[in-house]
């Protein structure tokens, strides 16, 4: 019994009378690729200033350097280190602090390096500045400065 109507009782439909009968086969069944879109990846640039800083040895020279995420996905774990200057800047690194940079974001701060006391007046230090993060390729600026 199927919803109240016995099959060969009246008010039952034959079967020769179905108007549109139900056809199927295994190719309906079988499921379409859904395109899924990949992640994006991030992109970071780099602005430092292009002029020669100018310091008294033992002293500080400070700036201001922006880095940009122009990429579409948010960069995790964004790492900033300082390699150059030969002995006469330490190099560090932000390892112990990273931080993230979302999509289409950008982060502008003050960069400290000091000039060791050893360093001699007249002299030009070339300083590397680079940041990378995990997925994206590593960009790189250089500081010069001027002893004074």
């Amino acid at each position: 019994m199927l919803f109240g109507v016995v099959a060969g009782q009246a008010g039952a439909t034959p079967a020769g009378m179905v108007k549109d009968p139900l056809t199927a086969t295994a190719a309906d069944f079988v499921p379409k690729p859904t395109v899924i879109d990949e992640p994006g990846k991030a992109e970071l640039e780099l602005k430092l200033p292009a002029k020669a800083l100018t310091v008294k040895a033992g002293k500080i020279a400070r700036f201001k350097g922006r880095i940009s995420n122009v990429g579409d996905a948010a960069a995790r774990s964004v790492v900033i280190c300082v390699k150059g200057g030969g002995q006469k800047v330490p190099h560090t690194c932000s390892i112990s602090s990273p931080f993230t940079l979302g999509a289409g974001k950008s982060r502008t701060g003050t960069m400290s390096l000091r000039a060791k006391r050893s360093a001699k007046e007249g002299m030009l230090l070339k300083v590397r500045i680079s940041v990378w993060t995990k997925g994206a390729m590593t960009v790189a600026g250089t500081v010069r400065i001027k002893v004074k």
